[in-house]
């Protein structure tokens, strides 16, 4: 009777566990969630630097983010990366439908600078 009992338990334990894992959470991420809406790149060749701002959205109609990191990168005409940084939204918090904006400084080159990328991170 204890081993029916005890194979019982474990069954309803494995069924919970499994169900838990099946999508139960929701299925959004803050690659798929946030989205650059405007980017735009300056040259600063007093300080060796490309500075890039920009504004994110967050299209998410449920989860609020915090402490979103962008990373930027920065290429000369044939494609080499010449330099790389991130920074943080200017807002500590992105709710559901909310705008921030960014800043980075990219030390590099500036005059070998032609283009840039800007990513959200995932960490």
């Amino acid at each position: 009777m204890k081993k029916i009992i005890l194979f019982v338990l474990l069954g309803f334990l494995l069924l919970s566990i499994a169900c838990g894992s099946s999508g139960s959470l929701p299925s959004s991420s803050i690659t798929q969630d946030i989205e650059i809406s405007s980017k735009k790149g300056e040259k600063l060749p007093s300080i060796g630097a490309l500075l890039i701002t920009g504004e994110v959205v967050n299209n998410s109609t449920t989860v609020t983010y915090k402490y979103v990191k962008i990373r930027a990168y920065v290429y000369d005409s044939d494609g080499n990366e010449i330099g790389t940084e991130y920074s943080y939204l200017s807002s500590d918090q992105l709710a559901p439908g909310a705008t921030s904006t960014f800043s980075i400084y990219v030390d590099c080159n500036v005059s070998k600078a032609d283009k840039y990328k800007v990513i959200i991170v995932d960490d």
